[in-house]
């Protein structure tokens, strides 16, 4: 493993959403939808603040992690390092980092979702000892469009 060099971790603020976006978007393995565009990805800081986060070298965002809660369970999203930095521990660290910050919060579990076609990914979260669930299936339901609440 090559040594991290010097990167700071901090939470996620909207500035930084258009570095982290082109991160989502260049990697193969994630799978934006509408509700990654900007409004959606505020008010998840918004309603989870202090949890998702930004790993920054020499002021270039080099990865991130999304992770909100409802106050039960924890949910991390969209964990990507940047090719630069892959193999220096920074995924691992991202991780370690959201799920203290979920323990603080009092969230005592946390679940996470990877696409089928993602085995290194799979082979990842396995590696830091997360479980993979076989005991369900996971359904999802597109809502139509909200409109804008009143007063926004």
């Amino acid at each position: 493993m090559t040594s991290i060099l010097p990167i700071t971790l901090r939470e996620m603020t909207m500035a930084d959403y258009p570095a982290v976006r082109a991160m989502w978007d260049a990697e193969p393995g994630i799978k934006v939808s509408g509700v990654d565009e900007p409004e959606p990805i505020q008010r998840l800081l918004e309603r989870s603040p202090g949890i998702s986060l930004v790993a920054e070298r020499d002021g270039v965002i080099v990865g991130s992690v999304l992770g909100s809660q409802d106050t039960r369970r924890g949910y991390v999203h969209h964990l990507v390092v940047a090719p630069t930095a892959r193999g220096t521990g920074l995924g691992r660290r991202l991780m370690e980092e959201v799920l203290a910050r979920f323990a603080a919060a009092g969230i005592p579990k946390v679940h996470l979702f990877v696409l089928k076609t993602n085995p290194d990914v799979e082979s990842f979260y396995r590696h830091l000892g997360w479980t993979e669930r076989r005991d369900l299936t996971m359904f999802s339901f597109d809502l139509p469009t909200a409109s804008p609440r009143p007063g926004r």
